[in-house]
């Protein structure tokens, strides 16, 4: 918030801390105690504190920017080739009718939610009256308030009493439950919400009220790169990760491996006077490099901080932030927590420039700027009234909003990031990342990440200068099996599928004006390429002019028999002799390469006229790589091209399957973009109708149901009456053999579980002596990597040593109480009265 300005609007997600892999706050919300202005106890899972700052981490735009980001430039759907403009300008408008329709929804949303939550009749009466003990803190609070200002007139005046949001002053202090539920506020706001959290779950939380600098107090990430360390937007490939691992898997593996039977390495003598001159110029060096990098952080200041030091208004900058304390919930030292975006910083971090005032549910303390001198924390309020607001609690749906109304905006120097619930849009985006240019005038790359859709689709990748447009699909979708689908200006470039959802194989389809391949795998006829080249005509697809299929080597063939490649040459050819001009039709087929040659064997064989009969058989062009090779007979020769002139066919044909199969495919895509469907899981309780279904009376159909089976109580005794005839009836001797036996089956299996656990124990322990035995025995000659496995192993042994020792100590403790409580239940069953009848007597 501006000192001199207006308040900022900041946002706040469903309250949480621990950005940027941080998460020193797990915890539960189910702790009691009391918070800021609130209740802190929750009903929700103590993950949402910890959580990441991408998901449900305090503060980010309220979502009133530019919710359309850059998308709509492109086609959403890929359009067949004789009408590819047509399509790409339906998918554009497609995609902003969603945009549009998506905005008016959350401005409608968030309207509705103001008016509900500013409705006196649906709040308690603490909400916008005062009690009598309220009424005269205010009065001294206003008194000590005049006193502060007389006394010193050029400082800020304090944050006191603000009223809230039914209050009628412009700038106001709202209630917790109220940023809860409308997710979004100014950095107070947020700050007292989040501090009301923490509090309730254990922590010792306080809000501060200070001075920071102008890239904090304004939530300016601008100048912030989404290359810096802890900034990981989705979708992100971690392909460096795994290449700096593998690097150090084979380092690893490079290494010489230690032998089996090792020598005691020699004690190596050393001087401890030697050693302690060491260490002293060690430290001296060791200090002149921290003087050194001291100067160079000096003259290398982060450009953001340059910036504030030219701020007019710095240090006079109002903002409220998060202040943890140690002692509680195992925190070591005090941190900072902004709530606006959810980051941890130190209690020395420089956008932090001073400190007005500490507040919580308990007190009011002003701070001379050091905030670890409990000294210098002056009380200024000592009873405080208890607390105005209503329980806090986070409802599943407000969980899952993750963001006010439902969005959110991050923007960076290099790239904007959009975040968007789950189901809050028609077209079940999630996500988007929207890359700029160094020059940041022009947008590079846009990423669309997608959940919960029909179509299966999860990711899409625009770039709008090479008009490039790139889906990907999730496994599941039918009948075409469709993974990846690449669009340029509009035309479908290229589709990858996966094979082991269809029954061709298929793996890659690849799609140029000239020509289209096709590329499969695990077929039983060992086809792993086709293509098809056309004629172009004015950028119109002609005729079909030549066909070609690849096949993988067949183990069980020699090489010179085993065909690798068959080209069909489908239009016509002059061959211009001597004497005359002929029109031909060839058909070339190439063998696979043998062991030892650098060129295979091929032929070529000149189809015949339909006017032709008989066994033709003519090769225009014949190569054997063995010279001594015998030339294969007529018939076996007509044989083959038989084959080939079927196989040709079979091609035709296939090729006219996948022209079809891709326009449908097309089709497919314009309906889904058209209509988006989004599926529901079964475990889904707040989309789903989990009511039970009722009668005409409106009572629940199986209420009936329910009432009978617990009515019906598993008899205890059943086993050990079940070899007399009355069971109801029993005679004293009958009543006193079943008493027995029944005390006799408890007591012998709560013995057999004793046994069970002290055997593991002694196992346990057994192991863990052995193993300590032998490592006091080898020590010295011990490598890093073996004891460190034993470390882990003695961890693990005691921690199991441990468990087991409690389930036997309070197993021993339980058993006598199990085997009283049911001498007791025994004495209270009518059908074994007679038999304690002689004992009472």
């Amino acid at each position: 918030m501006d000192a001199d300005g207006p308040e900022r609007d900041a946002s706040a997600d469903t309250p949480a801390a621990g950005a940027d892999g941080a998460e020193p706050l797990a915890g539960s919300f189910d702790a009691e105690g009391g918070d800021a202005l609130g209740d802190g106890a929750h009903d929700a899972d103590a993950d949402a504190i910890a959580a990441d700052a991408d998901g449900i981490a305090a503060g980010a735009a309220d979502g009133d920017g530019d919710a359309n980001g850059d998308v709509g430039v492109d086609a959403d759907v890929a359009a067949p080739a004789e009408d590819a403009e047509h399509e790409a300008r339906f998918a554009v408008d497609v995609n902003d009718q969603h945009e549009r329709h998506y905005i008016e929804q959350m401005e409608r949303r968030k309207n509705m939610l103001r008016q509900q939550l500013l409705d006196k009749k649906k709040v308690p009466a603490s909400y916008h009256t005062n009690s009598h003990k309220e009424q005269l803190i205010l009065q001294y609070v206003e008194n000590f308030n005049r006193q502060y200002c007389q006394l010193y007139p050029g400082r800020k005046e304090l944050l006191l009493c603000p009223p809230n949001e039914f209050g009628i002053k412009p700038k106001a202090l709202v209630s917790p439950t109220y940023t809860l539920r409308i997710q979004s506020g100014n950095c107070f706001d947020m700050s007292v919400l989040l501090s009301s959290l923490l509090r309730g779950v254990g922590y010792d939380a306080y809000v501060v009220s200070g001075y920071a600098s102008r890239n904090i107090t304004l939530m300016d990430q601008t100048r912030t790169s989404t290359e810096q360390p802890g900034i990981r937007l989705p979708g992100e490939d971690a392909a460096k990760h795994a290449q700096h691992t593998i690097t150090l898997a084979q380092n690893s593996s490079d290494s010489s491996a230690p032998s089996k039977y090792r020598v005691k390495p020699p004690r190596q003598l050393k001087s401890s006077f030697l050693a302690k001159q060491e260490e002293r110029r060690r430290q001296l060096a060791i200090k002149k490099d921290a003087e050194g990098e001291k100067i160079n952080a000096e003259q290398t200041k982060p450009p953001a901080l340059l910036e504030d030091d030219d701020d007019e208004l710095k240090g006079l900058r109002v903002h409220a932030w998060v202040l943890v304390l140690p002692g509680k919930r195992e925190v070591a030292e005090a941190f900072f927590i902004e709530p606006s975006t959810g980051k941890i910083y130190s209690t020395e971090n420089e956008n932090y420039l001073g400190l007005e005032s500490v507040f919580s549910s308990q007190n009011y303390w002003g701070i001379s700027f050091d905030i670890g001198d409990n000294a210098k924390w002056e009380f200024h309020i000592v009873d405080l009234p208890p607390s105005w607001v209503e329980r806090l609690s986070i409802t599943k749906e407000q969980f899952e909003s993750r963001c006010p109304s439902g969005t959110k905006i991050i923007t960076y120097k290099n790239a904007k990031w959009e975040i968007f619930a789950e189901y809050h849009r028609e077209d079940g985006m999630v996500s988007r990342v929207t890359y700029m240019a160094p020059d940041g005038m022009a947008v590079t790359q846009i990423n669309e990440f997608f959940e919960n859709r029909r179509d299966k689709l999860y990711q899409r990748i625009r770039m709008p200068d090479s008009k490039r447009i790139q889906e990907f699909f999730s496994p599941g979708r039918a009948p075409h099996g469709l993974k990846e689908h690449i669009m340029v200006d509009g035309k479908t470039t290229e589709m990858h599928f996966y094979p082991s959802a269809r029954s061709d194989g298929l793996v890659k389809r690849i799609e140029s004006p000239r020509k289209v391949t096709e590329h499969f795998t695990e077929r039983e006829n060992r086809l792993i390429y086709r293509s098809v080249t056309y004629d172009v005509e004015d950028g119109v697809r002609g005729a079909v002019v030549k066909m070609t299929e690849k096949f993988s080597r067949n183990a069980e063939a020699p090489a010179h028999k085993d065909v690798y490649k068959k080209t069909y040459f489908v239009k016509e050819e002059k061959v211009v002799s001597k004497l005359t001009a002929i029109v031909v039709f060839q058909i070339r087929i190439i063998f696979h390469l043998e062991d030892g040659r650098i060129i295979s064997s091929q032929r070529e064989f000149r189809k015949p006229a339909a006017d032709q009969k008989g066994h033709f058989v003519e090769l225009t062009n014949s190569f054997e790589v063995d010279p001594y090779a015998k030339m294969p007979k007529k018939q076996h020769l007509y044989a083959q091209l038989c084959d080939l002139l079927r196989t040709e066919q079979a091609c035709l044909q296939s090729i006219k399957n996948a022209e079809r199969e891709l326009s449908d495919i097309l089709q497919m895509r314009q309906a889904e973009e058209r209509e988006v469907g989004l599926t529901i899981s079964v475990y889904d309780t707040l989309r789903n109708d989990t009511k039970l279904p009722t009668d005409e009376e409106g009572k629940d159909v199986h209420k009936g149901d329910e009432e009978e089976t617990k009515t019906v109580d598993l008899d205890y005794l059943s086993p050990f009456l079940i070899n007399y005839e009355n069971p109801s009836n029993l005679s004293r001797e009958d009543a006193v053999a079943v008493k027995d036996a029944c005390l006799k089956s408890l007591k012998e299996r709560l013995v057999e579980k004793a046994n069970i656990i002290q055997g593991r124990l002694d196992d346990v322990t057994a192991e863990y002596q052995k193993r300590q035995l032998a490592y006091s025995r080898n020590a010295d000659s011990m490598t890093v990597e073996e004891t460190d496995e034993y470390v882990r192993f003695g961890n693990d042994a005691l921690f199991r040593i441990h468990i087991l020792e409690k389930r036997l100590a309070k197993h021993k403790e339980t058993a006598p109480e199990r085997y009283i409580e049911l001498d007791a239940k025994l004495r209270a069953d009518p059908r074994l009265a007679l038999a304690f009848q002689g004992a009472a007597a």
